[in-house]
């Protein structure tokens, strides 16, 4: 063997429906397997997450609370992102990700059934953005309610235009993967779309919680300004919320 010669970079042929041999490199097999193996993980993950958030979400909110839109918009929120998940961890073990689908791009065992669950993965992802962008901006209104009257309209304003902006992106980036599957093409003609989608929600993301964190430490200042200096549920909240800022904002 020479020299130069990788094994972990080999190349080795496979063999299409007509007859032609393809020269597969091994890293990108290698590439494409960590990658089928970090969505497993990433969608698990969520299933469980999103699953237990729902129950605690059921079982700790007050009966009185249960018929309030932020409840209802969380709790479905919760549903569909658990649906979402299951469907996107089944398309994992569908044709769509078959070794030889993925480095050939032959799509001809591709069955109507695997495109179904691949579109409804795709409207179920937007159906959730949709959601949390009215949670946050139920939130942001409760949390304003006792602003003044121009602050409030001008808050509001910035966020639902960032939200709108945001949820442009998906939708956007929907029709485009909706296309995608029915023509049984890839997204890279659409990388940027991807990118600036995911940035731009992160923004709006880390807008929203600019607005929370600022009132809750408003409310923390005005607290001890009465003398009411003790740690609370609200300096947790607050603590947190600047904490958690940093992964939107990165």
């Amino acid at each position: 063997m020479s020299a130069n010669f990788d094994p972990w970079r080999q190349t080795f042929p496979i063999s299409d429906e007509y007859g032609n041999v393809l020269e597969v490199s091994m890293a990108e097999l290698s590439v494409r397997q960590v990658y089928v193996t970090a969505s497993a993980i990433n969608y698990g993950a969520q299933i469980g997450a999103s699953f237990m958030l729902l129950l605690v979400l059921l079982l700790l909110t007050k009966a009185s609370k249960r018929r309030s839109y932020i409840f209802l918009v969380n709790g479905f929120c919760l549903l569909i992102n658990t649906i979402r998940c299951i469907l996107l961890a089944c398309l994992l073990t569908s044709n769509w990700y078959n070794p030889y689908t993925q480095l050939s791009a032959d799509y001809s065992h591709i069955t109507n059934a695997n495109i179904a669950v691949s579109i409804s993965t795709v409207i179920l992802t937007l159906l959730v953005t949709i959601l949390v962008f009215i949670s946050l901006g139920l939130q942001v209104w409760v949390v304003c309610v006792t602003t003044n009257p121009l602050r409030r309209g001008i808050i509001m304003a910035t966020t639902t235009i960032v939200g709108t902006v945001a949820l442009g992106y998906r939708i956007a980036l929907a029709v485009f993967n909706v296309q995608a599957v029915l023509a049984q093409t890839e997204m890279g003609p659409h990388q940027r779309l991807i990118s600036d989608c995911y940035v731009v929600q992160a923004v709006a993301i880390w807008v929203y919680s600019c607005v929370f964190t600022y009132k809750l430490g408003n409310a923390i200042y005005q607290r001890r300004r009465l003398n009411m200096p003790q740690f609370g549920p609200m300096q947790i909240v607050f603590i947190m919320g600047c904490q958690t800022m940093v992964i939107p904002g990165t």
